[in-house]
């Protein structure tokens, strides 16, 4: 691919491939990402024109003019337990066939590579008087790295002694990433600084010597969601606060209270009503039989409330009362006219 950047307004891409404002004009070009190629070649021409331009596009598709790679300068102090990786010292550093390399490639704007750097601190403290293991790290962002895709920040990778295959690690604690070490090494008997290992701050020396999955429990915490022992701290407290407290409330709220049992009452209630009213519509007086109208008519009264009970739900209960009250009429009207009969016939004998 061949790429002409022609001026500073296209900063993104100065900074993609490496270039400084200072190197402008440039000519650059890169290797074919389709076939993983990911070489890069960065022209020092003189002259810009189409001969000499083209000449140097077809030395760098030969492999002929020098490979070019996007790096920091190398520092000239690097006696750090942390090792600085460019670059340019990528082979140097990592590819090193007599040491085992643990390396991070870190961003310096990323959240979790800046959680990250106190506990590779401690791994490269504890491993600072084993001469055959490095702890390193790359800034992905200012140099170039082709051993191995990084797809996100931070990326852990361990390269094994005599066998620089990367190997993919996992762990954000530094006794996890110290196993890493040990567990994939070239060599035995590693020497191991124990004391070098990270504390938590929060679970007392002597608690953590007796139960040791305590501390890096706290530890992992502190690692992958906090920042600091005192914020680990009082997110363990508050959760604890939290589950007691709500065991509390839910043991003096007791046993919850069925809350349809009311009202399924008052439907039986209701129900019952019509038919205690109807049975009090029958005669009250008994001393003369009712006439064959009275009954047919207090019988169709009661035919009438009850096939209302049936057609509707609220409002049959009001046809029921109004059907209840003239079977009531019709009854007191029952009782008033055997009465009446009984006077005149008692006027009949007397006369």
């Amino acid at each position: 691919m061949f790429v002409g950047i022609v001026g500073s307004e296209f900063a993104p891409a100065l900074s993609h491939f490496g270039v400084e404002e200072s190197d402008l004009p440039v000519v650059v070009v890169h290797g074919n990402a389709n076939a993983d190629d990911k070489r890069k070649f960065k022209s020092s021409l003189l002259s810009f024109t189409a001969e000499s331009i083209a000449k140097f596009v077809k030395e760098a598709s030969e492999g002929n003019a020098p490979r070019w790679v996007k790096s920091e300068p190398t520092p000239s102090d690097n006696s750090a337990p942390v090792k600085i990786v460019t670059g340019n010292t990528v082979q140097d550093i990592v590819l090193d066939e007599t040491k085992d390399v643990l390396l991070e490639v870190y961003a310096p704007w990323c959240g979790h590579c800046k959680s990250l750097e106190p506990v590779f601190e401690s791994v490269a403290l504890a491993f600072a008087n084993e001469p055959r293991v490095i702890i390193a790290k790359l800034d992905g962002i200012k140099n170039d790295f082709d051993l191995h895709p990084v797809q996100g920040f931070p990326t852990l990778l361990f390269f094994p002694a005599n066998s620089k295959t990367p190997r993919p690690v996992q762990g954000r604690d530094a006794r996890t990433l110290i196993n890493a070490v040990v567990s994939n090494s070239a060599f035995q008997n590693l020497n191991v600084d124990a004391d070098a290992l990270p504390k938590s701050g929060v679970v007392p020396q002597a608690l953590a010597a007796m139960f040791p999955a305590l501390e890096e429990g706290v530890l992992a915490l502190q690692s992958y969601v906090m920042y600091g022992p005192i914020t680990a701290f009082h997110f363990v407290a508050g959760a604890i606060v939290m589950f007691f407290g709500f065991a509390v409330v839910m043991l003096r709220s007791g046993a919850p209270t069925p809350t349809n049992s009311a009202p399924a009452a008052a439907p039986a209630a209701r129900a019952q009503a019509p038919t205690e009213t109807t049975t009090t519509a029958a005669p009250v007086s008994t001393s003369e039989p009712l006439s064959s109208s009275d009954v047919t008519a207090a019988a169709s009264d009661t035919s009438a409330a009850t096939t209302g009970s049936d057609e509707a739900g609220s409002a049959g209960l009001v046809q029921r009362k109004v059907a209840t009250d003239d079977a009531a009429a019709a009854s007191a009207a029952a009782a008033t006219s055997p009465k009446k009969k009984s006077s005149k016939g008692a006027t009949k004998k007397d006369a």
